[in-house]
């Protein structure tokens, strides 16, 4: 168990399978040192199953289910599956595609198919993980996370002249005493293998023995995966410097060889590992490589990990959006006390002018004593006669309107002004018939409309009571219409404030 920040890599503890309580004691070093913190499990057991397939070219949707029916296919008792797809091998593609369809007849991508069996040993880790309540990353396969790391560290270890190996072997030692050996081809995952060794620290001949002997073991297979000599074959070995000659000049027949301290290949890599007890051993260097990775390469998944990390990842989500909505309420808290300092400085602001007024008011005050005049009394005296200017009456500009008004077949027979509203009486000589003179008076409400706009004009009384409202049904005309000797009049008003209605 390994605790990973950006500044080092911290060796937590070794939990043996055969510890007592085994779930709760890994769910309390959990506990202890996540603190929040998310957990990544990467698999580094024996039982890991690899196969290269080429899948037939599909649209996105029906990929997926064609790689789910086919992972289902292959790794039928492991629930543990995933694939992963390929970068192609060889010259170009083009070529690639044509030797695909002449040699095998379909054409497709390749990938590489993974699968992981639900022993014992991982049911126990993925129980403590449940019961420590942290959350979980993703869970992951330590081989193809690296194959990356391997390649990475090849590249950068050949020499400007050298020619760029086409194989690479890595091969280090864990902490749990397994060696894991990943081999990488143009930069993508040929071959793992997981084998127990010897502790270099204990006897460095043994270990170099047996590294010789697993190193021939994996010759062997790769020479079945079609290597040659001539692609070339980097060998890093993380175990510091070499324990034997004979350990060198073995592995120097084959490629390329580089012994490196874990503390080498990280500052190679550009990764920080800060003090380790034991440099000979590869996890703090697989742990920092796939620490730092944003996107997991091959993430595997699988039902039981889906409920212990959908609960927490829900209860993240839930704090986000919580503490979202905490950083808004406090912005509007503290735009709310910048509202309320303006208004109280607007207010501070504005009593200073009110005093500043008051004793401007109370100086201009006592100068006005000193003159001997009382200011007060003119005042009154000023508004005073306003109001009487305003109530008093001009009846001769009433006169003058009215009578510009009139036509030369009326007369002004009556005239009433008060404050606000003038009666005129209009009479018409007996030569105009009653139909006659009705229409003369409307003609004369509306040119005195015209002089007042602002008043309100109306008929109070038409001509021989012929005035209607609504639709004018007609008149009759002639001497039986009006009585004999009765005048033709017409009495209309002008009310100050408003139009008036027709």
């Amino acid at each position: 168990m390994y605790e990973a920040t950006p500044a080092r890599i911290h060796f937590v503890d070794l939990l043996s399978w055969e510890t007592a309580n085994f779930e709760q004691t890994l769910a309390r070093l959990i506990s202890k040192k996540t603190r929040g913190k998310r957990v990544l499990i990467l698999n580094d057991m024996v039982e890991q199953h690899y196969r290269k397939e080429r899948v037939p070219h599909a649209g996105p949707l029906y990929r997926f289910v064609l790689l789910r029916r086919r992972l289902a296919e292959v790794f039928r008792p492991h629930p543990i599956r995933a694939a992963l797809r390929l970068k192609e091998e060889g010259a170009s593609l083009s070529e690639q595609r044509s030797l695909r369809q002449e040699e095998r007849g379909v054409s497709g991508a390749m990938y590489l198919f993974a699968g992981v069996p639900m022993t014992g040993a991982l049911c126990k880790v993925m129980e403590g993980v449940r019961l420590s309540l942290a959350r979980v990353d993703g869970f992951c396969l330590l081989p193809v996370e690296s194959a990356g790391m391997v390649r990475a560290l090849s590249r950068k270890l050949a020499g400007k002249g050298d020619r760029q190996a086409k194989w690479s072997l890595f091969m280090g030692q864990h902490q749990s005493g397994g060696l894991r050996q990943i081999v990488v081809r143009d930069g993508e995952l040929a071959l793992t293998r997981m084998t127990p060794m010897a502790d270099i620290n204990v006897d460095p001949g043994e270990w170099s023995e047996e590294i010789i002997a697993e190193f021939k073991t994996t010759m062997g297979y790769l020479s079945r995966f079609g290597y040659e000599a001539a692609d070339g074959l980097d060998i890093i070995v993380v175990c510091g410097s070499a324990p034997t000659d004979f350990l060198e000049e073995t592995l120097r027949t084959e490629g390329r060889v580089h012994f490196l301290s874990s503390l080498d290949a990280a500052d190679i890599l550009g990764l920080r590992l800060g003090p380790q007890d034991d440099v000979c051993s590869a996890d703090p260097v697989h742990v920092a490589w796939v620490a730092k990775k944003r996107i997991f390469s091959l993430p595997l998944g699988h039902r039981r990990l889906s409920r212990i990390s959908l609960p927490r990842r829900a209860a993240a989500f839930a704090a986000f959006v919580m503490t979202s909505f905490l950083f808004l309420f406090a912005f509007q808290i503290f735009f709310g006390m910048q509202d309320m300092s303006t208004l109280r400085h607007n207010l501070d602001l504005a009593a200073q002018q009110k005093a500043g007024i008051a004793l401007s008011l109370k100086e201009d005050r006592s100068r006005e004593r000193e003159t001997g005049y009382d200011f007060a009394f003119v005042r009154d005296a000023s508004a005073v006669f306003e109001r009487i200017e305003d109530a008093r009456l001009r009846p001769l500009d009433v006169l003058r309107d009215v009578g510009e008004a009139l036509e030369p077949q009326m007369a002004l027979e009556e005239m009433d002004i008060s404050k606000g509203k003038t009666v005129v009486t209009l009479s018409f000589p007996k030569t105009l018939s009653p139909a006659e003179a009705y229409e003369a008076s409307l003609h004369f409400r509306d040119a005195v409309r015209k002089k007042f706009p602002a008043a309100q004009v109306d008929i109070l009384r038409h001509v021989a009571g012929m005035g209607y409202r609504g639709k004018f049904s007609g008149y009759t005309d002639g001497p039986s219409s009006v009585s004999a000797g009765e005048k033709l009049t017409a009495v209309i008003s002008i009310v100050s404030g408003g139009a008036g209605d027709e």
